[in-house]
């Protein structure tokens, strides 16, 4: 049944609960994936974490229990004795913080990965509620259909195990500061109010991800120039408050420890990657990971050679994982309807949002890098020098920048149908388009579901029933090399399980940035003869095998082979069980 339309008061009643019920029906949407137990941190899930969440777990775990530090969110237990940054780490900074001032007022650990998450998905169908809101439109079909599209985009679902990269939200308010301010009918008696709260929002995303703060910085930006442009702004007006704006972002990167804290870019953690880890230019519009598409076959072989989308996500580099941008089949068919709807109502648009229509091409070239693909072919590759070549290296995964640009085509195909079609046709449209949308999603959905559902043996090879009786009789794990120096699986593995003891660990891996000193970690690997007093000492195999560990150990009796590496200690208490998984050194040469 297609309702009637809504009277102005009826509209204005309704626009004040779309922001409650879009965040309301963001919360249950996460729910129904991940379920009531997950968000506690108390499923299996939880103890089996690996990659990058286990990074961003582990340093959040070390810095809600250290003592405070200088810089704010230095972590002196992990990368001990000089500790780490945890803005490196993906660890959600905010919600650290916030969690960490409980801790130390009431003493109630906050399991706050849990909380970020669905207050991710909640505050994402908020925010894009607030956009349609933001933009004039105040019935409830328009508002509901872009809160649903932002949950069900799939480049969004597709960041979980990225964990404080789920903040989209922060992208949305970022647009909505932009659509706000461009608005006809705007207040241009209160031009600082208008930028103050944006400013507020780039030093909030500046304590959940240096990507997210970088794409919010940017709109930000367009739209202090279109103020200008507007004269809302005068130039001095403009000048002034991106002054004090930058001036408060490096005041707060300074105390977050962004800036000055040591940590530098590690060539040996083979820090670098930009132009690997872009988005292929077919990865919008061609279906990936879809319900209602087959993996993608060789459709178009005749036209390139071997696509790479094959079982997976268009990749012609091996890193466009990270540019993964699909828009989903109801987004594309809801672009399409609306530019076909109100063909001239977009160029319109377009010629007066020419500013914002220019960042979004620049965003678009750089999520390309300076090596475009369309598919396996190289459209170009443009030669960087080695200054830009280095500041393009601080956004090495350039692929994650194209995301503003799928939200502003998401809040544009949602106004031009909305606005260019028949009420009825229109409530039909976006109506067909979200159900396309998730029926698109679906395969990304239940793989979030079965990956946090999953379950498995606790006396696993790093198993907390394995490692907990020995890691907790310590004072300290000591890893040698230290993962920063020598990337090994099996360090991380041992900085989360150490971090669940609250042991301190010598070793950290912070998004291939580093205060090791490389050197003298390899020389101590090499010329260590045993574990020191109260230490549990680590050789990842990957880095020494266990005969090499065995032919520099003055008492090899002290230490035991497991998969992955050798463990020593020299605490009377150690048992090393269970038998079948710690071994004796090889005897031959002891």
């Amino acid at each position: 049944m297609i309702p009637a339309p809504l009277s102005e008061t009826a509209r204005r009643h309704a626009s004040l609960l779309s922001l409650p019920l879009c965040l309301a029906i963001g919360a249950a949407y996460a729910l129904v994936i991940f379920g009531w137990d997950f968000f506690s941190q108390e499923t299996y899930f939880w103890s089996a974490v690996g990659g990058d969440m286990l990074v961003s777990l582990s340093a959040g775990r070390y810095y809600i229990h250290d003592p405070w530090a200088w810089p704010l969110f230095l972590s002196p237990s992990l990368g001990a004795p000089e500790g780490t940054v945890i803005v490196f780490t993906d660890a959600v900074p905010l919600f650290a913080l916030l969690a960490k001032t409980v801790y130390s007022l009431f003493g109630v650990p906050i399991p706050y990965y849990g909380l970020w998450i669905i207050c991710c998905f909640g505050l994402q169908g908020m925010c894009a509620a607030g956009v349609v809101l933001a933009a004039g439109e105040r019935h409830p079909v328009p508002i509901v259909a872009a809160c649903l599209l932002a949950l069900s985009l799939p480049a969004f679902l597709f960041r979980f195990q990225h964990v404080s990269l789920l903040g989209h939200f922060l992208i949305l308010l970022a647009l909505l500061a932009y659509i706000a301010g461009t608005r006809p009918g705007g207040k241009p008696d209160r031009p600082w109010w208008a930028v103050a709260w944006p400013a507020l929002l780039l030093f909030a995303a500046i304590l959940v991800h240096p990507y997210l703060a970088a794409m919010a910085a940017t709109l930000l930006l367009a739209a202090l120039l279109r103020a200008t442009l507007d004269r809302r702004l005068t130039p001095l007006q403009a000048a002034g408050l991106l002054g004090v704006t930058a001036a408060g972002a490096v005041g707060l990167m300074v105390v977050a420890g962004h800036i000055g804290s040591g940590f530098a870019p590690s060539v040996a953690a083979g820090f670098g990657g930009f132009g690997h880890f872009s988005m292929n230019l077919a990865s919008p519009l061609v279906p990936q990971l879809s319900g209602l598409f087959p993996p993608f076959p060789g459709s178009l072989e005749h036209l390139f050679p071997a696509p790479a989308a094959l079982g997976g996500v268009v990749d012609a580099t091996g890193g466009q994982y990270e540019g993964f941008n699909y828009l989903g089949a109801g987004l594309l068919a809801l672009i399409a309807v609306g530019l076909l709807a109100r063909p001239r109502y977009a160029l319109a648009g377009l010629k007066r949002h020419w500013l914002f229509a220019a960042l979004c091409i620049g965003l678009l070239l750089f999520a390309l890098s300076d090596r475009a693909f369309l598919l396996e072919r190289q459209l170009y590759s443009l030669p960087l020098g080695d200054t830009l070549r280095g500041l393009a290296e601080q956004f090495r995964s350039s692929g994650r920048f194209f995301w503003p640009v799928t939200y502003a085509l998401m809040i544009t195909a949602v106004l031009l149908v909305w606005r260019g079609l028949p009420r009825r046709v229109a409530v039909l449209a976006l109506a067909a388009a979200v159900a396309l949308q998730l029926a698109d999603t679906r395969p990304l959905r239940a793989t979030l579901s079965d990956f946090v559902h999953q379950s498995g043996d606790p006396r696993e090879p790093f198993g907390r029933a394995i490692w907990q009786p020995i890691i907790a009789r310590h004072e300290l794990v000591m890893l040698l090399p230290p993962v920063a120096c020598h990337f090994s699986h099996v360090a991380l593995q041992f900085q989360i399980r150490a971090a669940y003891d609250r042991v301190p660990i010598t070793s950290a891996w912070a998004s291939g940035r580093t205060n090791a000193d490389c050197a003298a970690a390899e020389a101590a690997a090499r010329t260590l003869d045993g574990p020191p007093p109260g230490v549990l000492l680590i050789y990842p195999s990957v880095a020494l095998s266990p005969d090499e560990v065995a032919a520099r150990q003055a008492d090899a009796s002290l230490c035991r082979q497991f998969p992955g590496g050798v463990a020593c200690s020299r605490h009377p208490g150690v048992t090393w069980l269970p038998e079948t998984h710690f071994t004796p050194l090889p005897p031959v040469l002891r």
